[in-house]
């Protein structure tokens, strides 16, 4: 019984893997179908995988498990299929039926459920508070605070079958821009990229005074312009540089904390950045392209600054650079792995022609898939086409499971009106000092990381703060950057 069980449910993530990579890169290359299909469909596909992907650490009997899995996806099923059937009916309409209310309210409970699998029961607590924040405005004793409550109809309607709540911003960028930026990365990685990328630091860094460490943070930000992602980054980074720093007698506490530090940078490294700068370009309706200029000097400062630290260190205790027999050939690399800059090429000529990210991001993929044909050390199988696809869909499940997390939390921000409070009250304790309002940003950046990855850390922000900051004179995408700049930092905040 549970090998027959455990074949269905691989065979349905293959099945999901296959339609939602298809879907992505078929919407990358014609565009996006209007806003309540795009999103739906892709929900439709994600929400199964989150249950399929992640355990959900209740039970302890395999077989009970795979059941209880099978029965969320087959739930995420019915609800985002009537959600895509009577879109036009529901996001039309001012009033929903028993039915919609229903499976609304199983919706807004499975989103529930994909968060605490993928983030923890901290974040998912607190989805639940807003949830009652909005439901008992009426009961809150602080009058600051105080609402006229939103009934369970406004609150389906509003935060899970409207565009301000889990089918909001975030969602919207993760079923278009996201989700095939990740499979560039997925496949720049599969067919060797990571390898390419750090022995070409080991080429800059590894000669140098304390070459282990200035690799991690070279290979870092070199990774970062692949993946964009701080979790693979350090992965594939951490897993050379950290056992090469120890080995040539950095603390391992201080080995640990550079490839932290350099891989949390990698999400500023253009031109593939951290998901929260596709929300970002959303936000402020600018091209990609417009946002990796005014990215990339902060993005060079950041890892600057980050070598300083390295250097200075590496003088001060008399770590050596690596042995030459241990620094590989420039050559030899750009010969075996060079041909795989192409799809990188690719992408930032067709970025600087303002060029729409699903179409440029489509084309770099189609690239990466072709060219890596080109020599023995990167050509893919039809297994190895599925691996990267697999491993860009897994990539985005805790990502999904977020951003419609943060649907809910925005969602209750705007039906209740709490940002606006939110926003009044920095107004009022900054008392127009840009010096204080930029000072709570980042304690309040730093203090949501605890607890939220960077990109739901940046949009709850971005949702709040920036209008305080560009009442001050600070040019909105400066006051944007300065909220993912510390959304970027709170990800390594104990």
């Amino acid at each position: 019984m549970l090998n027959i069980l455990d074949k269905s449910k691989h065979f349905i993530i293959s099945a999901l893997v296959i339609i939602g990579s298809g879907f992505a890169l078929y919407t990358g290359a014609v565009g996006p179908y209007e806003a309540p299909v795009q999103r739906g469909f892709f929900v439709l596909v994600m929400l199964p995988l989150i249950f399929l992907m992640a355990p959900s650490k209740l039970f302890k009997n395999a077989t009970v498990e795979i059941v209880f899995n099978l029965i969320l996806s087959a739930a995420a099923v019915c609800v985002m299929s009537w959600n895509l059937y009577e879109f036009e009916r529901l996001y039309s309409e001012p009033f929903i039926e028993l039915e919609d209310i229903i499976l609304g309210v199983i919706g807004l409970l499975l989103v529930l459920e994909a968060v605490r699998r993928t983030v923890g029961l901290g974040i998912t607590l607190i989805l639940i508070a807003f949830l009652l924040f909005a439901y008992f405005g009426k009961s809150i004793p602080i009058d600051e605070l105080r609402h006229g409550g939103l009934d369970i109809e406004t609150i389906v309607s509003i935060i899970f079958y409207g565009t301000d709540g889990v089918f909001g911003t975030p969602i919207a960028v993760s079923s278009t821009f996201i989700v095939v930026i990740i499979m560039l990365g997925a496949f720049l990685t599969a067919c060797g990229g990571a390898e390419f990328f750090m022995n070409i630091a080991k080429v800059l860094a590894g000669g140098w005074t304390g070459g282990p460490a200035k690799i991690a943070v070279i290979g870092s930000a070199m990774m970062g312009m692949i993946t964009g992602a701080t979790v693979a980054n350090v992965a594939t980074t951490g897993s050379v540089t950290i056992p090469m720093m120890k080995k040539s007698g950095y603390d391992p506490r201080f080995a640990g904390a550079v490839e932290a530090l350099a891989s949390s940078g990698g999400q500023l490294m253009p031109p593939i950045m951290g998901a929260a700068a596709f929300v970002m370009i959303d936000y402020l309706n600018i091209s990609y392209g417009t946002l990796v200029v005014h990215a990339i000097v902060p993005a060079i400062l950041f890892f600057l600054s980050v070598l300083m630290i390295v250097h200075v260190k590496s003088e001060k205790e008399g770590f050596k650079a690596i042995p030459k027999s241990e620094i590989p050939s420039a050559k030899d690399e750009f010969l075996k792995r060079g041909h795989m800059m192409l799809p990188i090429i690719v992408l930032v000529v067709l970025l600087s022609q303002r060029y729409g990210v699903m179409y440029v991001a489509f084309f770099s993929v189609v690239t990466a898939m072709i060219v890596c044909q080109f020599r023995a050390e990167t050509r893919l199988d039809l297994k190895g086409y599925y691996q990267a696809f697999y491993d860009a869909m897994s990539g985005m499940v805790p990502l999904v499971a977020i951003c419609a997390g943060a649907g809910i939390l925005i969602g209750t921000l705007t039906a209740t009106g709490l940002n606006l409070k939110i926003a009044y009250l920095i107004e009022y304790v900054a008392q127009g000092s840009l010096f204080i309002t930029l000072l709570m940003t980042m304690i309040a950046c730093i203090i949501l990381g605890m607890g939220l990855p960077t990109v739901a850390a940046y949009v709850v922000l971005a949702a709040l703060v920036p209008e305080s900051m560009i009442k001050l004179g600070v040019p909105p995408i400066a006051a944007h950057l300065f909220i993912f700049y510390f959304a970027i930092l709170s990800a390594i905040t104990p």
